[in-house]
């Protein structure tokens, strides 16, 4: 078996995950967004708070990202992109939060491998993970303050 390290089949196994992460992203996103949008039957009228739309774009665009920096080869971009997804599933929980967790999952181990195969300090890409996700919870909190002034946090 070849070392993690210096393998070219982890990079491929990276890419990989990167891909499926990005296809669950969107299978998550047309999943929600006909929960959220879609008219029900019987029903007058369809949501029209634009947060959970902008939430689900914003983790389509994410994923992008997350795609892109593992084509790119840029193992902190991997990390971030993992720590937003799971600040974003975590606080979204109850609603739309956790059709995105298995995409956190995938990219935070396909950053996981990359961090292996670089020989980085695994401690720096926790770092950044964690400096993603308080980013990604102030970004949601702020834009919840704004949409709807009344919430209790």
């Amino acid at each position: 078996m070849q070392d993690i390290a210096t393998g070219k089949s982890t990079r491929t196994l990276e890419r990989f995950l990167a891909v499926v992460a990005a296809a669950a992203c969107l299978a998550g996103f047309i999943r929600a967004w006909q929960m959220t949008y879609a008219p029900i039957p019987g029903s007058a009228e369809t949501s029209t708070n634009p947060a959970p739309g902008l939430y689900m774009t914003e983790m389509l665009i994410l994923s992008g990202a997350g795609v892109i920096s593992t084509f790119a080869n840029r193992v902190k971009a991997r990390w971030a992109v993992a720590g937003a997804m799971l600040a974003f599933s975590v606080m979204g929980a109850w609603s739309i939060g956790l059709a995105f967790l298995p995409t956190a999952a995938l990219f935070m181990l396909a950053a996981i491998l990359a961090t292996r195969r670089h020989r980085q300090n695994l401690m720096t890409g926790i770092a950044t993970w964690v400096s993603a996700g308080i980013a990604q919870m102030s970004v949601m909190l702020i834009i919840i303050r704004i949409v709807e002034p009344t919430a209790i946090f």
